[in-house]
């Protein structure tokens, strides 16, 4: 059995020549055999050294990293517990091993061993030749005494390059990826996205932290994007990352590490060992530490810690796969899976609160009729915020369920204005709390401000197309064409790009000028969406017409559509009558959203005179919809209400101001 198995890439090998010459002088037996490389029926062999080797020295470089033959030693060392990098180039592991240090080997040209790698192979050097000691797998004892004593205290050291002594300095917020923890083992690996989520809820109550959602972060991951390139395409400052290794039948340890984007070096990293089935303990322990090491390193709040008591390793399986499931809510399947398993959890784990307040979350985000009968789920949905805020009054996910759902299930628009504000003021940085203030001022009609909040949500979670569905509906009630633009450019690959300027031209400011120079191409991106060719000749031939409010005839599309936009076409170029007939087809179909549409003063508004009619007010006789208007008009945010008779000339003359 050799001591040490070298793993490298073809490309290196003139210099693991010199390293395994060093190694042999300092006495090691090695097992080094470049040529196996090259056929995959070698694979046994390779197998077989691995295993029966002490050590396993994988040399990262940049061609290295690119070696599949090279990670998966580097993960099957790492999971036998043997694993120890060295950097030939200043390359950083890969994500899933940057939480193990790598020897700097760079400078190293040949001859005696640097005493950092003798150190890490256990063999015994001089005193004065030993480095001090690193930040690596040290379980418990990970961070400076110095740095450990201000945070514990309360105070905001921030240490330079991890070390104590150093100036303290101002430190930028904090924008936090939580990538899914990996595991060659198929059962573990299952568990890992639920694990990261559950770490992510613990984390996101740290003062200081915005968190970047995990359904960016697990788009990110599956990519095999670099550190660097996660940090730039979710604006994350750092990554939070790790692997879950079994140690036996029963037991598995968690590796954890903080990358900083900016360079792509780890700054701390932590091993914490915990029982196979992923219990709440262990959780609480991973949240723990990572939550004091980011105050002591970062500057960052101290993380919450999971609250309830221990319970069964069924329930918390359910509970995580649900987590992983609500970070895809707006599929329908899994927020229906991610609602069932929250059911269960509940009834398992009766006082454990996360699970009442995730049952809460994914109601409130739920379409009233999305998860079964509706006083059934309402039921649900209040008992389940009352015992979450019971066991712990302050728990951020049942507030924001609570804010969320104040409106569509409450019916109340200043119930969900007073709770979202105070949630926001109490964590301002906690997506959470944003979109629930989003969808507040939303309702409320102060869409400028739900745009800024709309804003923040996506930038934690910029993949999430929901999310950007969301701001750009937004948009749509007090943006302009130019803005609109501007906000498209910044997702120029989006699938529904096309579509967002064709709804722009529908409701926003865009004149024929911006027609004939954009229609051309954006005929042609919108071939392959929901329109056939026809359709799209059939719109563009229309477009000019209902831009400048010219007299033309609805197109036959338009008609069978028999939606908000139907009746809002038929107004601007054919004339309120006909209007007033195809507001009559909406209640005659019970519209859904009854007239909450038309509630804009953009292009797609309709008349004050219209307004006045019996018709209209009909669109707005469900309780859900005059809770809404009698909010507004309280508040004097008077666009596409229904109007008395008596109001109509001053609306008239509201609206030419506006115009002006």
């Amino acid at each position: 059995m050799a001591d040490i198995f070298l793993s490298y890439a073809r490309a290196d090998q003139p210099r693991i020549e010199k390293l395994a010459a060093a190694l042999e002088e300092a006495g090691f037996t090695l097992w080094w055999d470049s040529h196996l490389r090259s056929g995959a029926e070698f694979a046994d062999d390779i197998e077989a050294a691995l295993n029966e080797a002490g050590q396993v020295i994988v040399a990262w470089s940049a061609d290295a990293v690119k070696s599949r033959w090279v990670r998966d030693e580097a993960s099957e060392a790492a999971e036998q517990n043997k694993l120890v990098s060295i950097s030939l180039d200043d390359t950083a592991p890969p994500m899933g091993f940057r939480q193990f240090h790598a020897t700097d080997m760079k400078g190293w040209k040949g001859g005696a061993l640097p005493a950092a790698l003798l150190d890490a192979l256990g063999k015994d050097v001089p005193a004065s030749a030993r480095p001090a000691p690193s930040s690596g797998l040290k379980k418990r004892v990970v961070l400076a005494g110095a740095a450990i004593a201000l945070a514990l205290a309360g105070g905001t050291y921030v240490a330079t390059q991890g070390l104590p002594g150093s100036a303290t300095i101002a430190q930028a917020p904090v924008s936090l990826a939580v990538l899914p923890l990996t595991s060659s083992d198929e059962e573990l690996a299952a568990k890992g996205p639920g694990l990261s989520s559950a770490l992510s809820n613990g984390l996101a109550s740290a003062s200081g932290i915005t968190m970047i959602a995990g359904t960016s972060t697990g788009a990110a991951a599956a990519r095999k994007l670099s550190a660097r390139e996660i940090g730039t395409e979710l604006g994350a400052t750092h990554l939070l990352e790790g692997q879950i290794l079994p140690v036996d039948d029963d037991a598995v340890r968690v590796i954890l590490s903080l990358v900083d984007t900016a360079t792509g070096r780890q700054i701390w990293s932590d091993s914490i060992e915990g029982s196979r089935q992923i219990t709440p303990r262990l959780t609480r322990e991973l949240v723990s530490a990572a939550g004091l090491a980011m105050k002591a390193r970062l500057g960052t709040g101290a993380a919450q810690r999971l609250a309830g008591s221990d319970i069964s390793s069924e329930a918390y399986e359910a509970y995580l796969s649900a987590l992983e499931k609500i970070s895809l809510r707006f599929d329908d399947e899994d927020r229906i899976g991610a609602y069932r398993l929250l059911r269960r959890v509940t009834e398992l784990a009766p006082d454990f609160a996360p699970g009442h307040a995730s049952l809460a979350y994914i109601i409130a985000n739920s379409p009233r009729s999305a998860l079964g009968d509706e006083d059934t789920i309402r039921r649900q949905y209040n008992a389940a915020i009352e015992r979450a805020l019971s066991l712990d009054p302050g728990n951020v996910e049942a507030r924001a369920a609570q804010a969320i759902g104040a409106y569509p299930w409450d019916r109340d628009v200043e119930a969900a204005m007073t709770l979202s504000s105070a949630l926001i003021k109490d964590h301002p940085n906690e997506p959470m709390a944003q979109e629930a203030m989003a969808y507040a001022l939303d309702n409320a009609g102060r869409h400028v401000e739900a745009h800024d909040y709309y804003e923040r949500v996506l930038a934690s979670d910029p993949l999430s197309e929901q999310r950007r569905v969301n701001m750009y509906n937004n948009y749509f009630k007090f943006g302009t064409f130019d803005g609109l633009e501007k906000l498209v450019a910044r997702c120029k690959d989006c699938a529904t790009t096309p579509d967002w300027l064709l709804f722009g031209f529908v409701m926003l400011d865009g004149d024929m000028a911006d027609y004939e120079r954009l229609w051309p191409d954006l005929s042609k991106q919108l071939v392959g969406g929901s329109l056939s060719q026809e359709e799209i000749d059939v719109l563009g031939a229309y477009l000019p017409a209902y831009i400048e409010g010219s007299p033309a005839p609805v197109p036959k599309l338009i008609l069978d559509a028999a939606n908000p936009f139907t009746v809002t076409a038929a107004y601007r170029t054919v004339g309120e009558e006909e209007a007033l007939r195809q507001l009559q087809r909406l209640l005659d179909r019970d519209w859904p959203a009854g007239g909450v549409d038309f509630l804009t003063d953009k292009r797609s508004r309709l008349s004050p005179r219209l307004r006045a009619t019996p018709t209209y007010h009909a669109l707005f006789e469900g309780f859900y919809q005059q809770q809404l208007v009698e909010y507004r008009r309280k508040n004097g945010v008077m666009a596409g209400l229904p109007l008395d008779s008596n109001e109509v000339a001053a609306e008239e003359r509201r609206l030419a101001k506006l115009d002006r």
